[in-house]
């Protein structure tokens, strides 16, 4: 796939923060010959790094980066920037670091994520001596800039909270949920219209509060200019309205390796024999700062390592390497050797993609690719050849009673079963699952998603996913028999711009005249010289997380769609595994014991 980057790369919310962070923070605060140290709580750190390289922020004057919990030296000579968020735990860090006997620092700069509660303000005015404060500001960045076109509120626990049916609504946990979504407005200076799936009773609860939120913190809206309003839409949609793509394999570069790797912190890690030494360690970010990795994620693994090896043998690797060169030569407080640095790291990520490409067709060849394929006939009800499938029940049994396929990959088959039979009656799940050999206790967690409205226990009448949506999918332009199933949010977007999603099922919230943005024509990416504030803006949220598969989508709908920009997320970016792991969490419906 291929896009206009320098068009994303003038918006987009990641380097919408990253310009926000760098022009109101470190750029005001980077004084000649005078360094200080970068202070991070867990929550800023996720940002930071999501934003900027380590490199970049040390040539703004920053000599140390240190995370606010561990513990640090004591440096009384230098100076230091916090950046945190207002908690109580983060205060209290912050008034150890400052008390009056035995500062740690000579100074200190207090950065807040957002604005800081009345109660929490007074503690440090009680505790913190006045003239140590050489800076006070709030910004208001309350969520996670995962990509360009993605975002995240770092609130996996939301998911409990959401759907347990038996446990008593907490409205707080609605309006934290809110006050990061309006935080998220704040930033790309929006005031949208509120949409939500109509199917989940819980979505108005949560469209409300956020309308609640918009209208209290309208003063800190007032950036917002009155020709953006109504310009956007944020849709609200709980986890039911697609209950395939968050258990389904998918084999778009990105989507594949946070499947089936342990990719933490977004790191891909490898183990290099060099000659007759011990194993090297490699490390690779796998962010938006390398170009090769946003030309490769949504690419088809069929396709990546002929991708890279054609780059190799193409000397691409050395054009990358004059472009890095070209970059970074204006960067002043970067020394030769830290320049050299980061043209290595940007060779040694080729090598790193196409070993990453390599293992994960290994972990696919070693038995994904069989059970990928029962998957996308559950999923589609057609077999590769396009005809309805049959007798399609004996060779899942067989995957499920393979012990070639960990608890994870049996659960995520034994789901799409069920959804497939459109439900089971009890006693048929029970026969289901002892003829597979898998526990009951293990396969009761998937029962749970009885939670979402996805009603397995209902032979006949359980919907894996919306059927109100218009399907654009065309099963000609399918190139691989495994990647068939494609994302239902795709269609909802698609709907959406034009103007043919049900008002019925999917409404506005308080908008009685039920206004839509206007349908925009199909053509190439959109021309960088126009102005952004002339675009349309989606905004997506997904209860239960987004996941990697549906973050594709924005990019995909945004490539054909002119003056579009969309942005999906959801209170956390989630896999197929932890998606699973989620359902865990939730009230049991079923008890084995």
């Amino acid at each position: 796939m291929s896009w206009n980057r320098r068009a994303l790369e003038k918006s987009g919310i990641r380097n919408i923060c990253r310009r926000k962070i760098m022009d109101d923070i470190l750029m005001p605060l980077k004084k000649e010959k005078e360094w200080k140290i970068l202070i991070l709580d867990e929550f800023a750190m996720k940002v930071i790094s999501l934003c900027f390289k380590t490199e970049e922020v040390m040539a703004c004057n920053i000599a140390l980066i240190e995370n606010l919990d561990d513990i640090r030296e004591r440096i009384p000579y230098l100076s230091a920037i916090y950046i945190i968020t207002p908690s109580v735990q983060s205060v209290n860090y912050l008034e150890e670091d400052l008390q009056a006997e035995r500062p740690k620092y000579k100074s200190a700069h207090l950065i807040f994520l957002s604005a800081v509660p009345g109660k929490l303000f007074n503690d440090m005015a009680e505790n913190i001596q006045a003239e140590m404060i050489l800076t006070f500001k709030e910004i208001d960045i309350c969520f996670l800039p995962v990509e360009s076109q993605v975002y995240s509120l770092n609130e996996p626990g939301f998911f409990k909270a959401f759907y347990n049916a038996y446990h008593d609504m907490d409205i707080n946990n609605y309006k934290k949920i809110a006050q990061k979504l309006v935080s998220l407005f704040s930033t790309l200076e929006e005031i949208p219209l509120i949409r939500y799936r109509r199917g989940f009773a819980k979505n108005l609860i949560l469209a409300e509060t956020i309308q609640q939120e918009i209208n209290l913190q309208k003063d800190s809206l007032k950036n917002v200019l009155e020709s953006r309003r109504n310009k956007s839409q944020l849709l609200i949609l709980d986890r039911g309205f697609d209950s395939i793509s968050p258990i389904i394999h998918e084999f778009t570069f990105q989507a594949m390796a946070y499947d089936l790797l342990d990719l933490s912190e977004d790191i891909y890690e490898y183990a290099l024999e060099v000659g007759r030494m011990e194993a090297e360690i490699q490390s690779t970010p796998l962010t938006e700062e390398d170009p090769l990795w946003c030309k490769l994620r949504h690419e088809h693994i069929a396709n990546v390592a002929r991708i890279v090896q054609n780059m190799i043998e193409a000397e691409e690797l050395m054009k990358a390497a004059a472009e890095l060169k070209t970059k970074y030569k204006g960067l002043p407080s970067l020394g030769d050797a830290i320049k050299e640095h980061l043209l290595q790291k940007t060779n040694e990520s080729f090598y790193s993609y196409r070993h990453l490409a390599n293992e994960l067709m290994k972990i696919y060849c070693s038995g994904v690719n069989v059970i990928s394929q029962l998957e996308q006939d559950l999923a589609i009800r057609k077999d590769a050849n396009e005809k309805p499938v049959k007798n399609i029940e004996t060779p899942v049994m067989a995957a499920l009673a393979n012990e070639t396929y960990d608890i994870m990959q049996k659960l995520r088959l034994l789901l799409l079963l069920i959804l497939y039979k459109k439900g089971v009656t009890k006693q048929n799940f029970d026969h289901i699952v002892r003829s597979s050999g898998i526990r009951l206790s293990d396969a009761s967690t998937i029962t749970n998603i009885l939670h979402l409205d996805i009603d397995i226990f209902r032979p006949g009448h359980c919907e894996p996913f919306d059927p109100y949506v218009a399907q654009y999918t065309d099963p000609s332009r399918v190139k691989y028999k495994q990647s068939r199933w494609s994302p239902l949010l795709k269609n909802v977007i698609l709907s959406a711009i034009d103007g043919k999603l049900s008002k019925d099922r999917f409404p506005f919230f308080n908008n009685d005249k039920g206004q839509e943005l206007t349908p925009i024509e199909r053509t190439g990416y959109w021309c960088v010289d126009k102005k952004y504030e002339n675009a349309s803006r989606l905004f997506v949220f997904i209860v239960g997380g987004a996941t990697y598969s549906e973050m594709r989508c924005a990019y995909e709908v945004m490539q054909d769609y002119t003056g579009w920009e969309i942005f999906v997320g959801g209170d956390d970016i989630i896999t197929p595994n932890s998606f699973i792991e989620k359902l865990q969490e939730l009230h049991s419906f079923i008890s084995y014991t």
